[in-house]
């Protein structure tokens, strides 16, 4: 069973039915023993790209967008104080942002 942590750009291509995602990507989120996981982050990066005008969803309005998420067995994962405590204490030089999704680590796999 594998978990993939959905980014937010992998996110619209899945909810609008984009063929730009590689056979692989497709072949792993589809597979039903795939545990399939979103942050709240890409809901909250949706929402204010939305409200400057630089995105408009297919699926209409976000909330319909996060159903859509539902409805395709997309667990949107909540960002905690732990969470941004942990990002505080990354080294300089590191790009990537834990997720408790990932526990334990290398759980999730990047597609």
């Amino acid at each position: 069973m594998s978990r993939v942590l959905i980014d937010t750009q992998t996110l619209i291509w899945l909810a609008e039915g984009s063929a730009i995602l590689s056979r692989r990507a497709m072949a792993l989120v589809d597979d039903p023993a795939t545990t399939r996981l979103a942050s709240t982050a890409s809901i909250w990066e949706l929402a204010i790209k939305m409200r400057l005008g630089k995105l408009i969803l297919k699926s209409g309005t976000l909330r319909q967008f996060v159903l859509l998420l539902q409805d395709n067995a997309i667990q949107v994962l909540p960002i905690t104080t732990d969470d941004a405590l942990r990002v505080a204490e990354l080294p300089r030089t590191s790009t990537k942002i834990p997720s408790t999704a990932c526990s334990p680590p290398n759980a999730c796999v990047r597609i």
